[in-house]
């Protein structure tokens, strides 16, 4: 457990003399329940769903169902005794080998004792059977730790520590805290609920944080790249001047034409390409002009897009807004949302938090499928017509559910110029079936399925926002 900030509320960690009070205001409840299972329980405001070195144990006991709630986190640590059944488990969570040998140990055993050890933050908790078997919880802040001390573990129980080794002046004694299990399993309750939410914030503060720095590296390079074209030369003026003294039939003098400005009457000196006939490097000249002006455009797009985006993410750290509302919170790995760090096509989110990915052109086509996107991620085509690459990717273990596919197809569809092609098919596949073509810049792919969508305005305005 990360150190709360100043937003989290502090657990209610105990002292030793008050956790052997509460350990005798709960043995009553305890003693003779029912093990049912150890399990990790889900928390739905952490960012992960679930906290690590947490775990739970349904009881059955004569008062009806408890559960046990157990913290080994630093300096988070501590038990606490629920009535119910209130947690749930966390479908995502990764259990320990200290949780699964607990819980096949103690499914079904009944609990004897509960004892606190004499001036020391150590909970032991002894079952039934053949052979009685203890778990002993140390619940020092700074060192937490479980101990299965059963027939064969070759463990001895924790004895009592001698009290003039340390001064008993400067501990707490709260009996407030604990004499109430009840209400000390709310205030515990509170506070990991309030942690997970922070944690949360955090994450969406870290990611937007970490956007905008991809953004200010975005921004620049396209400066960059905006500076470099409109410092070439007057292509489309070169191409009509030439174009309008090609029956003079003229001929490159040391590499240039020398053509006269009718404006002017002055001659204009243009580097010529080696090869090319008079009507060819005028042909040559237009398809620069037209390729200056798209990347002109596209860039200037490009930077009032990513600009606008700036704006917003400085606006919501300035207004320190965290929440998850018009950002969903990122469900990828933290080592793996790097992939999405300085690719330079664009970026959405499916209302699952997945991030769609998607190639404008063909470098940004490459660079997703065989740069970014990993063999199981969920990799998108138009059928049988060139156009943007797009992919879905997914943490490991994961799948994409229908309505992010067709979020991820209405998309691809937008981005390859399909926006009035009305229904059309679009082609996906997991990354790992997507190969380039030897001595080519295209690509092939295999075990393919295919959605059959068209481009709903409405559902691609919620997606951009929900990417804001």
């Amino acid at each position: 457990m990360e150190r709360p900030d100043k937003e989290s509320l502090p657990p209610p960690v105990l002292s030793h003399s008050e956790l052997a009070l509460w350990a005798e205001k709960t043995e009553s409840r305890l003693i003779g329940a029912r093990v049912q299972r150890v399990f990790v329980p889900g928390w739905p405001e952490h960012p992960e769903g679930f906290f690590k070195k947490l775990w739970a144990i349904d009881l059955d006991t004569h008062e009806g169902p408890y559960q046990m709630v157990v913290s080994l986190m630093n300096p988070a640590s501590g038990v606490f005794l629920v009535r119910g059944k209130p947690l749930k488990v966390a479908p995502t969570a990764t259990r320990s080998g200290f949780d699964l040998v607990l819980h096949k140990e103690l499914t079904s055993k009944k609990i004897i004792s509960v004892k606190a050890v004499p001036y020391d933050r150590i909970l032991q908790i002894r079952f039934n059977g053949p052979a009685p078997s203890l778990l002993e919880l140390h619940l020092i802040p700074a060192r937490p730790k479980g101990l299965w001390i059963g027939p064969e573990s070759g463990l001895t129980p924790s004895s009592a520590r001698d009290p003039s080794s340390f001064n008993q002046k400067n501990i707490p004694h709260r009996p407030e805290r604990a004499e109430d299990p009840d209400r000390h399993a709310t205030e515990w309750l509170r506070a990991l609920r309030s942690e997970a939410t922070n944690l949360a914030r955090k994450r969406v503060e870290s990611g937007i944080r970490s956007r905008l720095g991809t953004l200010e590296d975005r921004i620049r390079s396209l400066s960059e790249q905006l500076k470099r074209s409109l410092e070439e030369p007057d292509w489309a003026f070169q191409a009509v001047l030439l174009q309008s003294q090609l029956h003079e039939n003229p001929v490159p003098v040391e590499g240039h034409y020398i053509l006269t400005d009718w404006n002017t009457g002055s001659g204009v000196r243009m580097r010529a390409d080696p090869g090319l006939e008079p009507k060819g490097q005028m042909e040559r000249w237009f398809q620069l002009a037209k390729r200056k002006k798209r990347r002109i455009e596209e860039s200037e797009s490009r930077l009032n897009e990513l600009g606008a985006e700036k704006i917003r993410c400085l606006d919501r750290l300035e207004r320190r807004d965290f929440g998850s509302s018009g950002s969903a919170l990122p469900t990828l790995p933290k080592k793996e949302e790097k992939r999405l760090q300085g690719f330079s096509g664009k970026q959405y989110r499916s209302h699952e938090g997945y991030p769609i990915l998607v190639g404008r052109n063909r470098t940004e086509n490459l660079e997703l499928t065989f740069k970014v996107a990993r063999g199981n991620d969920v990799w998108l085509h138009v059928r049988g017509r060139p156009g943007a690459h797009a992919a879905v990717l997914l943490p490991p273990g994961k799948s994409a559910s229908l309505d992010t596919l067709i979020d991820a197809a209405q998309l691809c569809l937008l981005h390859s110029g399909g926006k009035d092609w009305g229904k059309t098919e679009v082609d996906y596949t997991f990354r790992k079936h997507v190969k380039k073509i030897k001595n080519s810049q295209e690509v092939s792919y295999t075990q393919s399925k295919s959605l059959n969508v068209s481009v709903e305005e409405d559902r691609i305005g919620t997606i951009i926002s929900r990417s804001d």
